[in-house]
């Protein structure tokens, strides 16, 4: 899908989730508004034919990415800035749902740090050890983020090993998407 369709593909997932908004407050059956917002997603990813509960995360992904590049192109269209300056890739959803986190990656051997990266990140997935009895969110998040061993191509010692890697949050998203995986 080019950008112009994707961009088109946006503009109409807008238009059918504010459908859905204004059905749900109308007290009107929502059902068909539902249905045509989930054939825009569907043409968006075919994957979204036969939603089932396992689709969900990967569904309110895809919202809410074509919700994010709707906005973007609103606001790229209503910007008169000159071309100098920056553009800001921000929206309400960003801000709302994408939080932050930075990557390292160490070499043991020379205690050097390889690589540090940041990505954006929408939701996390975290698994819950049935046998262990309970667990809480935030011990589940501790090991989601805890370091652990990669193989990884050094350039300080010349060869590929295992190394270190290590992420920590730099911004918590205001709504995190936390996904049980069992």
């Amino acid at each position: 899908m080019n950008r112009q369709e994707q961009s088109d593909e946006a503009a109409r997932l807008t238009e059918d989730f504010v459908r859905v908004i204004e059905t749900l407050n109308s007290g009107r059956k929502v059902q068909p508004a539902v249905l045509s917002m989930m054939a825009t997603l569907e043409s968006y990813n075919a994957s979204f034919d036969n939603v089932s509960q396992e689709d969900a995360q990967g569904m309110l992904e895809d919202l809410l990415q074509l919700l994010h590049l709707d906005l973007l192109q609103k606001q790229s269209s209503n910007n008169s800035s000159s071309e100098d300056e920056e553009a800001d890739d921000s929206t309400v959803i960003s801000e709302v749902f994408q939080g932050i986190h930075r990557s390292f990656v160490t070499c043991l051997a020379t205690n050097t740090i390889l690589s540090t990266s940041s990505d954006t990140f929408s939701a996390v997935s975290v698994s819950p050890n049935p046998p262990a009895g309970d667990s809480h969110l935030q011990e589940l998040l501790e090991r989601q983020y805890r370091p652990h061993m990669v193989l990884w191509e050094c350039w300080k010692c010349g060869k590929q090993h295992q190394c270190s890697r290590f992420r920590v949050i730099i911004k918590l998203p205001q709504v995190l998407v936390v996904k049980l995986s069992w």
